[in-house]
């Protein structure tokens, strides 16, 4: 009789065991995959995978073996946010994939990277756990979206809040970052702009891993002799009037000035820049600008997609002998060459009150949103220069202790150690 229970029993726990591997027979969102050899792929006919694409997107994952994913659940921004990050991230040389909720998304990543990408719409929390296996320990963040929250969920991963960019903008100090395990900042300032702004998030959940960014930038004056150049790069107007700090209205006054010191001039625009029509006009008319002076003058204005797209923010910055820009991140990476830079105060009423806002801009020369200092911040921006040492102390204080290349060192040792499910030290 004991023989029999047993035997049954043994049975039972066998059926059981069977059912608890089975995977889950109700359909997935829309997939689509890229990348990932054996992975099913959704057609327009059968635009939701089953039990039997289950089945193989499993098996593609389990002889992938990832140990890290970015999870992007932006949208128009995918390319030059995950541009930014990628590359610093695969040097690891941890297996990795991309995955997101948004077709658009899915297919701007396509361009940029060749890393395995899912495309899983309106996920489930079953359905992100089967395309994020227990294999992948650490998942990274580049955009604030609200959507990143079903990733949150995913409590055997470690998340870490990456940003796209370092600057005083209230993207780089949201009460939602709390959400996530671990933070990465430049330097100090990162860490400090939360507690200014009453976000209590716990010192030791930062890391200060510095800008791997600015790893080409080149440190210091550019050669003498060379035409003296002002890269102008305004940020976009934001997705609240209250995030609004572009000064793309101001583009043709401001060109024109720079114009009339016979400056050689790089205008370098937000890939969002032009988003409204009146922003398209006044870049239309920055443009037209720059076109009719080269031809007078000879002087080779950079503007448009060799300034966009053809050369990187570092290539600009090599280019420039000192910068004009909006409250944007471009600033904190400009800071890596040395060089002086300027601020336009769009968002508030005077400088006192822009600087305060903006800690930041304590090291700019700041043009105010009327332009009628223009001309003595182009003096202190070009010839005196008065803010030199204190500019090189503050350097510290927002890239972090590490140059362009340790940061890189140090951000890919750090996806390593995360990838091994080793916490990092705070």
């Amino acid at each position: 009789m004991g023989h029999d229970l047993r035997a049954a029993a043994t049975r039972l726990m066998a059926v059981l065991r069977r059912r608890s591997e089975t995977p889950d027979v109700t359909p997935l969102p829309v997939i689509s995959t890229w990348n990932l050899p054996g992975a099913p792929a959704t057609t327009p006919t059968e635009p939701r995978a089953g039990r039997a694409a289950r089945i193989r997107l499993g098996k593609a994952l389990r002889a992938l073996r990832p140990r890290f994913a970015i999870a992007y659940a932006g949208h128009n921004g995918a390319q030059y946010q995950c541009r930014m990050w990628e590359p610093y991230l695969a040097a690891s040389g941890e297996p990795y994939l991309i995955v997101t909720d948004d077709a658009r998304a899915a297919d701007l990543i396509r361009r940029i990277s060749t890393a395995p990408l899912i495309l899983l719409a309106e996920p489930r929390r079953s359905d992100l756990e089967l395309v994020l296996p227990r294999t992948v320990r650490a998942a990274f963040y580049v955009q604030n979206s609200k959507r990143n929250r079903p990733f949150l969920k995913l409590k055997q991963i470690t998340h870490v809040w990456l940003n796209h960019g370092d600057s005083d903008k209230p993207a780089n100090f949201r009460k939602t970052h709390a959400d996530y395990d671990r933070i990465v900042t430049c330097g100090e300032a990162g860490v400090e702009r939360y507690a200014a702004h009453g976000i209590v998030i716990a010192r030791d959940r930062f890391d200060i891993l510095g800008r791997p960014q600015i790893s080409d930038i080149v440190d210091g004056p550019r050669p003498g002799g060379m035409p003296p150049t002002v890269l102008y790069a305004p940020t976009w107007r934001g997705i609240s009037p209250r995030n609004d700090y572009t000064s793309v209205p101001l583009a043709p006054q401001l060109i024109a000035a720079l114009l009339e010191r016979e400056l050689t001039v790089i205008f370098r625009g937000h890939p969002f820049s032009a988003k409204r029509s009146e922003d398209q006009r006044s870049i239309a008319e920055a443009h037209r600008l720059l076109a009719d002076d080269r031809e007078r003058s000879g002087r080779q204005h950079v503007w448009g997609a060799a300034a966009e797209r053809e050369r990187s923010l570092a290539d600009c910055v090599n280019l420039a002998d000192a910068m004009i820009a909006d409250v944007t991140g471009a600033v904190t990476d400009f800071l890596a060459s040395g060089r002086p830079y300027a601020m336009m105060a769009m968002s508030e009423p005077d400088i006192e009150s822009f600087r305060v806002a903006f800690p930041i801009s304590r090291s700019a020369y700041v043009i105010e949103r009327s332009l009628a200092n223009l001309d003595l911040v182009l003096d202190d921006l070009l010839i005196t220069d008065p803010l030199a040492d204190y500019r090189a102390e503050r350097r510290r204080y927002y890239l972090g202790p590490l140059t362009g290349q340790e940061s890189a060192v140090a951000v890919a040792d750090y996806v390593r150690r995360l990838a091994r499910g080793r916490l990092p030290v705070g």
